[in-house]
């Protein structure tokens, strides 16, 4: 038995249904560049790379707080590594930006002075 092919000018199969008009895909591109700024290289375009790196246990148990109170006030849905590497990145922006008072440097100098 043969299958029918559903045809529509000359759209056929599931082109039909889920095919665009060419009306619609030039409001969409109009749409896309009226709102859209230029695309910037993203973070998430970039291979990750796996690393071990040693944590407190409370640390381990806010990480997962914190990653629960995201989802529940406000609908995000992250996973601790994503919440690590945001964290890692402003305390690198910061220390870049404000080197001799950043945030790292002071504050593994005052590690350094309680470990003494």
């Amino acid at each position: 038995m043969t299958k029918k092919r559903a045809r529509v000018g000359d759209l056929t199969g599931s082109k039909v249904f889920f095919s665009e008009s060419p009306e619609d895909k030039d409001e969409k591109n109009e749409v896309v560049t009226e709102t859209s700024p230029e695309p910037k290289k993203n973070k998430v375009d970039e291979k990750l790379v796996r690393a071990t790196f040693y944590f407190y246990p409370d640390q381990l148990d806010q990480l997962e707080e914190i990653r629960l109170q995201l989802r529940k006030d406000y609908k995000i849905k992250t996973d601790k590594s994503s919440i690590v590497r945001t964290a890692i990145t402003e305390v690198m922006n910061n220390y870049y930006d404000n080197k001799k008072d950043s945030i790292l440097k002071n504050k593994l100098q005052s590690y350094q002075h309680i470990n003494k």
